[in-house]
């Protein structure tokens, strides 16, 4: 083979090669696509990407219908009731889009408290309509159990025309918003100001209810903490923090599990036995320590307010009930260290 002949062929390699490379990699890359052009907090289209569809939209299209919509006095509920509360609020509204506008329609959140709506067709009558039965959907929102919010709302509509472009609608959408809002400003903030509180008697008691609400383990499970490694570890800095105001102590049991020649045990077996010593680790401690996965045969407990000699009986306790749930001692060990954490990182004696 001569060598114009291998060059040729080793690039027809390597393009199918590429060629397979891409094909695997394309829903990965579809899935970032998507979530590049979608908002985090509603998952309606950015300002960017619902100009980039609409434009295609038009060119694609012969008819289409334009809405736009601005929630009244949004910044007044963000400074009187806290950020959580408006993002529920924005939640809220894009929940009520999605499930009452048609589902060929193209919806984004445009900017902070506004809302664009692509719809086929240019049924002035029944464009108009689908935009009051939306002011009236939205006049009531229920926020959790905490707040009924009356939520009003400007919005108009334009139908496409020709040569239009997504800028172009959006101009002459918000003009009408502009101009509807300067009619009845004072009257539409008054509405949309209307609060009624089920329980307590101000913003920052609903924040904090609402602060509560996301914070508080629900249900709450029984037996200790479980968290991943991240977590735990941000949780013993804490405690560490803790030790140097305080005069409480708290202890690191690290549990490492082996076979009878101190290997880590075969993996045929290893996953049952971390499952029954996690078991364990959970039941054995109080609703109050924690624990994380630290490897694929170790386990790592946060414990505080104990002396070294209980430190000591409880991780002596965790082996012999592991040892008794797994019925096979000869072939497996559980080796157990405490660590007596210290307000400053200074090397501490290990206990076996």
């Amino acid at each position: 083979m001569n060598p114009t002949t291998q060059e040729s062929d080793k690039k027809n390699r390597t393009v199918k090669r590429n060629g397979k490379s891409r094909e695997s990699f394309e829903p990965e890359n579809q899935a970032l696509q998507d979530n590049s052009e979608r908002d985090w907090l509603t998952q309606l289209y950015k300002r960017e990407a619902m100009e980039r569809l609409c434009n295609a939209w038009l060119l694609a299209k012969q008819t289409g219908t334009f809405i736009l919509m601005d929630l009244d006095s949004f910044k007044r509920i963000n400074d009187r009731y806290g950020h959580i509360t408006g993002d529920q609020v924005l939640q809220k509204v894009s929940y009520v889009l999605t499930k009452m506008l048609p589902g060929d329609s193209l919806i984004g959140r445009v900017s902070g408290d506004e809302f664009a709506v692509l719809l086929s067709g240019q049924d002035e009558k029944k464009s108009e309509q689908l935009c009051t039965q939306l002011r009236q959907r939205l006049r009531h929102l229920h926020l959790r159990e905490c707040l009924d919010l009356r939520l009003d709302l400007t919005i108009t509509q334009t139908a496409r025309r020709p040569d239009d472009t997504y800028q172009r609608l959006y101009d002459r959408a918000n003009q009408q918003i502009r101009e509807k809002k300067s009619g009845h400003n004072s009257e539409r903030q008054n509405q949309a100001m209307e609060f009624k509180l089920r329980e307590g008697n101000g913003g920052v008691t609903i924040d904090m209810k609402l602060i509560a609400s996301e914070m508080r383990e629900n249900p709450t499970r029984p037996g200790s903490f479980c968290q991943d490694y991240e977590t735990f570890k941000a949780i013993y800095r804490f405690a560490e923090r803790k030790m140097c105001r305080s005069q409480e102590s708290a202890y690191l049991l690290l549990f490492t599990l082996t076979d009878n020649m101190g290997d880590f045990p075969a993996l045929s077996q290893r996953d049952e036995d971390m499952d029954i010593l996690g078991t364990v680790i959970r039941d054995q401690l109080r609703l109050g320590d924690v624990f994380t996965q630290y490897s694929s045969c170790q386990y790592l407990v946060l414990v505080s307010g104990l002396t070294v000699d209980n430190a000591d009986k409880l991780a002596d306790r965790i082996a012999g009930t592991f040892y008794q749930k797994h019925q096979d001692s000869g072939m497996h060990s559980v080796l157990h260290y405490s660590y007596p954490l210290q307000p400053t990182r200074v090397e501490v004696k290990q206990k076996k």
